[in-house]
């Protein structure tokens, strides 16, 4: 009997840590929340600022778009990462990816971004860059698939 109350007793510790490691963790933010107030900030205006968050929680957002892109469509967003790349044989193109890491660093997710009019890798920083794009999610067709993407309107390298 002691065993088998002992067993609860840790167990019910160990959900407690969980739990409050889970709130430090993500705090009141919640993925539908507008992080940036520019009446506060003087900034551009951006549904979702993933910068501002922790790691876990941007990268959980970033895993919640991914698995629901169509509610995220025309929404703007504001994403610091790594920059990475990579050639597709079948279309002759380079694809670009920002990976979000989060906070213990054991899971990773990447979301591609789009610059038009920017060339490879001219345009483009070093891989494994730590970088910030600001875009627009959208879509686009290639070999009748539907891929979702940020429409990158301006990215920055951080140093």
């Amino acid at each position: 009997m002691k065993k088998i109350i002992i067993g609860i007793i840790v167990s019910i510790l160990v959900v407690a840590c969980i739990v409050i490691i889970c709130i430090f963790a993500f705090g009141n933010t919640r993925p539908n929340d507008t992080i940036n107030n520019p009446q506060q900030q003087g900034a551009k205006q951006v549904d979702y600022d993933l910068s501002a968050m922790g790691k876990s929680m941007a990268y959980s957002t970033v895993v919640n778009v991914k698995e629901n892109p169509l509610g995220y469509i025309g929404k703007t967003f504001k994403v610091s990462g790594v920059y990475k790349a990579s050639f597709y044989d079948v279309t002759q193109q380079y694809y670009h990816y920002i990976l979000i890491i989060d906070s213990t660093a054991c899971c990773q997710t990447a979301i591609e971004f789009v610059y038009n009019g920017k060339t490879y890798p001219t345009d483009f920083p070093s891989i494994d860059a730590n970088i910030t794009i600001e875009g627009t999610f959208g879509s686009y067709q290639e070999e009748d698939i539907t891929y979702y993407c940020i429409f990158v309107t301006s990215l920055t390298v951080i140093n």
